[in-house]
Parts: C-alpha cells; sequence; structure tokens
C-alpha cells in the first residue's frame, strides 16, 4: 500500500504539464523554470539514490547497508537544491525585468535615486528644523 501512495505522489509532481488550457505570457515561463527546477532536485536525487544503490555491491551483506540508498538519495536532493540555489542566484536583471508585472516601470539606480531626491525635496520644508535646548539650575 505504501508503494502504491508514493508511486501515484510521484506521478502527480511528474505531471505537472498536463493543464486544461494554455494561458501564456509569463506566468507560463515562470511555471516553466519552476518544473525544471522540480526535474532537477528530483533527477539529482534518484542519481545519488542510484550511487547509494551502488554501493551494496561493495558490502559483504548488502541487505544491512539499505540505508545507503537513502542516504545517496538525501544527499542528491541537497545538491539538486544547491544547484537550483546558484541557478537562480546567477541570473541576471533582464531575466528578473522579463517577467516583472509591469515592465514599463524603471526601476534603475539611478531612476530610484532620482525619485526619492524629488519625493524628499517636495516633502522637505525650506529651513531646517530649529531645536533649541534651554538649561536652568
Amino acid at each position: 500500500m505504501k508503494r502504491l501512495v508514493i508511486i501515484s505522489l510521484l506521478l502527480q509532481c511528474l505531471s505537472f504539464n498536463l493543464f486544461a488550457q494554455d494561458q501564456g505570457g509569463a506566468g507560463d515561463a515562470i511555471l516553466q523554470d519552476s518544473i525544471k527546477d522540480v526535474y532537477t532536485v528530483i533527477g539529482v536525487g534518484v542519481g545519488g539514490a542510484i550511487i547509494g544503490l551502488s554501493t551494496l555491491s561493495f558490502a559483504e551483506t548488502p541487505k544491512d547497508n539499505l540505508k545507503n540508498i537513502v542516504i545517496g538519495g538525501a544527499i542528491g536532493i541537497i545538491i539538486g537544491v544547491g544547484i537550483v540555489a546558484y541557478k537562480h542566484a546567477t541570473k541576471t536583471q533582464s531575466v528578473y525585468e522579463e517577467y516583472s508585472l509591469a515592465p514599463d516601470i524603471n526601476f534603475s539606480t539611478s531612476h530610484r535615486t532620482a525619485v526619492h531626491e524629488s519625493y524628499f525635496q517636495k516633502n522637505s520644508s525650506d529651513t531646517p528644523a530649529q531645536i533649541g535646548y534651554q538649561f536652568s539650575f
């Protein structure tokens, strides 16, 4: 029964690309990138499990070392998450601007600085605040 549940969950995870209608646009591209990331983590995890499985041929009693498969899969998943994190950390700004919800807005550093300066000039008074101290003993 556990095997059937695990197999059905695995098949559901791998069948992300079955949709009733195609929405297109940036949301679809983000979804496809997410599916690639999931496939990367699953693929590297399965690869780690296979490497853990291959270590059983070197053991005298393979039955006692079945945990190597789970350990290999866990290490593979950790490496897969690291790969995905590295890929997202090294994406350029243009990729993120391509998927932005408001592509007409300019968010460059010089533009943001100019917006902040104009806001500060509109909302600040011409004369600086006067602070006075009075001491009496």
